[in-house]
């Protein structure tokens, strides 16, 4: 009965004796290792995990759970590393160990392990940290541009107020400014006319009164 159950589940279940060696295993175990029963059972049981790696890249060694479980007969939950599938790619999976104790015994016979495939878990989760990152990156260049843009627009209007501050020649032809006549603080000049003299007739800017003002003697 609970051997039907076992093999029924989705989770990949191996035991381990307290000699290291596999004992028994389930479909799902062989499925996510990509090997048979006849393959592990009787063999030490890291070796049905090989090249296993934390996720800092760090061999996982004696730290596979079942080992610790074995060694210290407490359980170990949700210890994640990656594994070599028999077939070459690289598996993330998720790790449990439960001690396996008889009756009036303080030390476990064996280690119950349990496990599961996460990597399309892990491959969703890395498509979605790189798509934050390119997103934060995007929102950083675009908040750059806008700044440079603000900046440009300021020096622009710094300009403008400037230009309508004071009275220019300009060369009618090349558009180069020949002379410049600075105006008071605060005033502002649009609608230029001359007298054919020294005078000059502007209205304020925005304004009503209308200005006359005379080259200055050189």
């Amino acid at each position: 009965r609970y051997r039907s159950m076992i093999g029924a589940l989705d989770e990949g279940i191996i035991l381990v004796d307290s000699e290291r060696r596999v004992f028994a295993t389930n479909a799902s175990a062989e499925r996510i290792l990509g090997v048979s029963s006849g393959d592990i059972v009787g063999a030490p049981a890291a070796e049905a995990f090989p090249d296993a790696e934390l996720e800092d890249g760090s061999p996982v060694g004696d730290a596979l759970p079942f080992l610790e479980t074995l060694r210290a007969g407490e359980p170990r939950q949700n210890v994640v590393f990656r594994i070599r599938h028999a077939g070459g790619q690289a598996v993330w999976i998720s790790m449990n160990s439960q001690p396996l104790l008889r009756f009036g015994a303080k030390e476990p016979f064996a280690a119950m392990t349990s496990f599961t495939d996460i990597s399309a878990r892990r491959a969703a989760e890395e498509a979605l940290r790189a798509a934050h990152a390119e997103l934060e990156s995007r929102v950083e260049k675009r908040t750059s541009q806008l700044m440079e843009a603000n900046g440009r627009l300021q020096s622009e209007i710094e300009e403008r107020g400037r230009i309508q501050s004071e009275l220019r020649q300009v060369d009618p032809q090349t558009g180069e400014v020949r002379q410049r006549l600075a105006m008071p603080a605060g005033s502002l000049v649009s609608g230029l006319e001359a007298d054919g003299g020294d005078r000059f007739f502007c209205d304020g800017a925005g304004g009503k009164k209308i200005r006359a003002v005379r080259r200055p003697k050189r």
